[in-house]
């Protein structure tokens, strides 16, 4: 069975991740992000897609403290600012479609929530189709030669 969007209808999902990261030989350095969302699927024709992150919350998973909830506040504002383009057929997302100026780390965030969503159904068994990648290209200053 495939998912069908309907044209002009707007999809809601609610998003929780948790990651974190530590040093194999101690696990007191280990530090995360959780993160808990929704997300807004509006579909504007019919493969062609926008999402919305909104309600974001995300919180630092850490003994430590060092990063202030001001930082935090300004992480969450900078995942909902840009809605994000995309096109999805048959389940599959063919091409990720981010504004002119979104930061690399946000828009890896929303392509980590499309790969949850994108998924291909055929007949006869359900399977898990490649993940489509964006490449982020940033611009670098010119270097002045040694």
């Amino acid at each position: 069975m495939d998912v069908h969007y309907q044209s002009g209808m707007r999809y809601t999902y609610r998003y929780s991740t948790v990651v974190t990261s530590s040093l194999q030989s101690s696990a007191s350095d280990s530090t995360g992000l959780a993160l808990d969302c929704l997300i807004d699927i509006d579909v504007l024709s019919g493969c062609l897609q926008m999402m919305k992150l909104r309600n974001s919350q995300i919180k630092k998973v850490s003994p430590q403290r060092e990063n202030s909830v001001q930082r935090l506040k300004n992480l969450r504002e900078a995942l909902e600012r840009n809605a994000m383009l995309f096109s999805m057929r048959e389940g599959k997302v063919l091409e990720v479609c981010p504004r002119a100026g979104e930061a690399g780390w946000t828009l890896n965030i929303k392509r980590a929530i499309l790969s949850v969503l994108q998924t291909s159904h055929t007949r006869e068994t359900q399977e898990m189709v490649e993940e489509v990648r964006a490449q982020v290209i940033q611009p670098s200053a010119p270097q002045d030669a040694v």
